[in-house]
């Protein structure tokens, strides 16, 4: 799958280069991270599972939006089961995930 992900960023980024495979071990997808011309990374991602693929397309398109610049965004998505997506730039050296202090904790 790797060579067929490759082959695709190209199609959708245009030339870059791949930084490094980030696929987990479980085989039900493969993860490139590639840096285009630009230098922005963007991960691409193949889904072996139909039913995956939908429910991250699905994600990306109806929830991510409204996080605004705080979310990955979605570049591209055919119908063969690929994503190419990129994260919003780091702002200084803050941490990422429940680590970080700007944000007060979720009440429910």
């Amino acid at each position: 799958m790797r060579g067929e992900l490759a082959g695709y960023a190209r199609r959708v980024l245009g030339s870059g280069q791949i930084v490094a495979d980030r696929s987990w071990q479980h085989g039900v997808s493969a993860v490139l991270e590639i840096r285009d011309d630009t230098g922005t990374t963007w991960y691409v991602k193949g889904h072996v599972d139909p039913e995956r693929y939908r429910r991250e397309l699905s994600t990306y398109r109806r929830w991510v939006p409204g996080l605004g610049g705080h979310a990955p965004r979605l570049r591209a998505a055919p119908v063969d089961r690929r994503l190419a997506v990129n994260l919003p730039p780091r702002r200084g050296n803050r941490p990422i995930g429940p680590e970080r202090s700007d944000h007060p904790p979720a009440r429910l």
